[in-house]
């Protein structure tokens, strides 16, 4: 095993929360063989700078708090990392349904304000495209524009 491509991969592994495909990708860059790539992903998980179910907790909660995405959404770009499913849906379960749906109802409240629209039909309709597209569920978006039109300070 070459120690020197070892210790680097390690020191990006350290930095920040890996998935197991990206290092395996990052290794073939390298021109790696498999076999001896293989052995480095091998060390990498038994010294844990590399744990996929870490990477998937990380990844949610990150995309969630930060980037405002919901869980079908994170758990599309999750399985595109090559994440297993048992993974995904314990990283997933972390993700607190209060706090989403708080920050879902931030986001249609504030995509509401600059949505130019017809009538109350057609705004409900780009909200409920606009919180698709940020992964978050259907029913999710219903009850957050229920709450929209309930909320006094603002009038559709």
């Amino acid at each position: 095993m070459n120690q020197k491509i070892l210790y680097k991969i390690a020191a990006l592994c350290s930095r920040a929360e890996r998935s197991e495909q990206y290092v395996k990708e990052k290794l073939s860059t390298w021109n790696i063989s498999p076999e001896e790539s293989s052995e480095i992903i091998d060390y990498l998980i038994k010294n844990k700078y590399l744990d996929n179910l870490r990477f998937a907790c990380a990844f949610a909660r990150s995309k969630s708090l930060h980037s405002k995405w919901g869980q079908t959404k994170i758990a599309y770009h999750l399985r595109a990392k090559q994440v297993s499913s048992e993974h995904i849906s314990i990283a997933l379960k972390q993700i607190d349904n209060e706090t989403e749906d708080k920050i879902l109802f931030d986001l249609l409240n504030k995509k509401a304000k600059t949505i130019k629209y017809k009538d109350l039909y057609d705004l409900k309709n780009k909200l409920l495209r606009f919180g698709i597209s940020r992964g978050f569920s259907f029913s999710a978006i219903n009850e957050a524009i229920e709450k929209l039109q309930k909320n006094a300070s603002f009038t559709f």
